[in-house]
């Protein structure tokens, strides 16, 4: 589990710790002070193995970048001469740490490389490239020497453009998922759910919110609603907030055994009403099967739903976290109980 980080130079953030992880965290602030940019460095630090990360995380918000150029907008203010950090502590004293930096193309920098070529099997050699972007990651036990550290590049054409990722791995050991605030689709994953019989937490969450829900059926690939009628009706009938939280279970279910669920403004499509019967079946289902959540906010609503106890769980498997911009245009956090949270809004505090 993910118990601490700290985030330098990365996107709005100059230098962001947060100091105190739990089960549950919730992130909580104004727009544009940093949230999304918080689970995004989760996210990359969760594949730092993995040359691509960059592009991915950058793909979040923008189009897919064809040039090392579109990526500097990961770092702080665009200012390429810092590099990008993110330290992350972790259960049994791991820590994990991943630089991104850019290098400068100077006379002789470009060189002759073998890349793979569509099919994965061939190799084209008469390409000239140049790393414009370099990833070094480290794991280790904190303040010894690592265990495992390694060096990803991204290369480019003398014109800028991305050719190929060099180094590193294609999957990930740490589990992380990223739900975005505008992600859609989910139609395979669910079925694999249905498939594996681990829709049982989904079906009662939406049975909560709308009665007429029954049960979820298989025909192929395509996943079916029964709301009581003559017929099956596609899911997506269903509206955007049952959607939302569909996709909430599909991608905590791809969490389970020790993974982190990081989820862009989870009350997203969600009338207030329902707030309390997605989180306690969410929280529960992350329990269960040993998932931890960082989510943001803006909802008063869904702060309350959060900051209450569920089943076993104590509000200190809670975090809260509050962002917010100093005078001089640095982002703090503010760190407190599940306890603290709800006394804060019984006394009518500014959260959000």
């Amino acid at each position: 589990m993910l118990r601490a980080i700290t985030i330098e130079h990365f996107r709005g953030l100059g230098r962001l710790s947060l100091p105190r992880l739990t089960r549950f965290n919730v992130l909580a602030g104004k727009n544009n002070i940093g949230k999304s940019s918080v689970l995004e460095a989760i996210f990359l630090l969760s594949g730092m193995r993995m040359p691509d990360m960059p592009e991915r995380v950058s793909a979040n918000r923008e189009m897919p970048p064809e040039t090392a150029r579109e990526l500097h907008a990961l770092f702080h203010d665009q200012d390429i001469t810092l590099p990008v950090q993110i330290v992350g502590q972790f259960d049994g004293q791991e820590e994990r740490r991943y630089v991104l930096r850019t290098r400068e193309s100077k006379d002789g920098g470009f060189r002759r490389y073998e890349l793979p070529g569509a099919d994965g099997t061939q190799t084209v050699t008469n390409v000239e490239a140049y790393p414009a972007l370099e990833q070094t990651y480290a794991i280790g036990p904190r303040g010894e020497e690592p265990t495992e550290q390694g060096i990803l590049s991204t290369l480019v054409d003398k014109g800028g453009r991305i050719l190929a990722l060099s180094g590193g791995t294609s999957r990930e050991t740490w589990r992380c998922a990223y739900l975005g605030a505008r992600e859609r689709g989910g139609g395979t994953d669910l079925a694999d759910l249905i498939k594996n019989k681990q829709e049982g937490p989904l079906i009662e969450a939406l049975k909560r919110i709308d009665g007429r829900v029954q049960r979820l059926a298989l025909a192929g690939q395509e996943v079916l609603v029964d709301l009581g009628g003559p017929t099956l009706l596609p899911v997506p009938v269903l509206g955007e907030g049952m959607l939302h939280v569909i996709r909430l279970f599909v991608v905590a279910n791809a969490c389970q055994g020790g993974g982190l669920l990081c989820i862009d403004e989870i009350e997203n499509g969600l009338h207030h009403s329902a707030m309390q019967v997605v989180w306690e079946s969410l929280a529960r289902f992350a329990t269960e099967h040993d998932v931890q959540i960082i989510a943001t906010t803006h909802n008063v609503e869904m702060l309350r739903q959060i900051a209450m106890p569920i089943g076993d769980n104590s509000t200190e498997d809670l975090t809260f976290i509050g962002l917010r911009r100093r005078r001089d245009g640095t982002v703090v956090a503010e760190t407190l109980s599940g306890a603290d949270t709800d006394a804060q809004l019984d006394l009518g505090v500014e959260l959000r």
